[in-house]
C-alpha cells in the first residue's frame, strides 16, 4: 500500500497475526515474556552504546559516554544482578506453560521466537563483545533447550541458513552483523 511502517514489535505482532503464530488468547502471555526480553535488552543498550543515552535520533552519535569505570560497574551489576533475575523469571514462566509442548505459550508463537533471537546471540558469542559471555545460560537449562528447540524448527532453520550464505556487509557503524536482513 506505499506506508512505510516502523517499530520492530508493532510489525512482530502484524507478521505473527498473519502467520498464526500470535493467537488472539495467547497474547497476554505472548506479550509478558516479549516485554522481559524488551526489558532485558534495554538494559544492556548503554553496554552496547558505550553510553548512556543511546545514538543521538538524527546524527546516530552516541550520547552521554560512559566511562571505562561506568562500563565497568554497570556491566558487572547486569551480569550478577538483573540478568539472573529476569532469566530465571524466563525460566519459570516457560516451566508453566499451559502445555509441556516446550514453548511459552504452547505451541510456537512470537515470543518464543523473540527469546530465541536474544539466546541466540549469547549463544554465538554476538554480545560478547559488552561482556556477556556464551555460557551466561548455562544456569537456566529449561530457556537453553527452548532455544535449540526453535533454532532447530524447520521455518527457522531454512530462514537462518538461506540469511546465512548472503553477502555479510558492514552497518552505518562499520560493524558486520550475525543476522543481516
Amino acid at each position: 500500500d506505499g506506508v512505510i511502517y516502523s517499530q520492530s514489535l508493532a510489525i512482530l505482532r502484524w507478521a505473527g497475526r498473519q502467520a498464526n503464530l500470535y493467537p488472539d488468547h495467547l497474547q497476554l502471555r505472548c506479550d509478558m515474556v516479549i516485554q522481559c526480553i524488551v526489558d532485558i535488552r534495554d538494559h544492556l543498550l548503554p553496554l552496547w552504546y558505550q553510553a548512556a543515552c543511546r545514538r543521538h535520533p538524527t546524527t546516530g552519535v552516541p550520547m552521554v559516554k560512559l566511562s571505562e569505570a561506568q562500563m565497568t560497574e554497570a556491566r558487572a551489576f547486569i551480569l550478577d544482578e538483573i540478568l539472573p533475575v529476569r532469566l530465571a523469571q524466563l525460566e519459570r514462566t516457560l516451566l508453566s506453560a499451559p502445555t509441556r509442548e516446550g514453548h511459552f505459550c504452547g505451541p510456537l508463537t512470537i515470543c518464543d521466537l523473540v527469546v530465541y533471537t536474544f539466546g541466540d546471540e549469547i549463544l554465538d558469542g554476538t554480545v560478547a563483545v559488552i561482556g556477556l559471555p556464551p555460557n551466561t545460560l548455562d544456569p537456566f537449562p529449561h530457556l537453553l533447550h527452548l532455544i535449540h528447540k526453535v533454532g532447530a524448527h524447520p521455518d527457522v532453520k531454512a530462514w537462518n541458513d538461506g540469511v546465512r550464505i548472503r553477502e555479510n556487509k558492514p552497518n552505518r557503524l562499520g560493524r558486520r552483523s550475525s543476522l543481516v536482513l
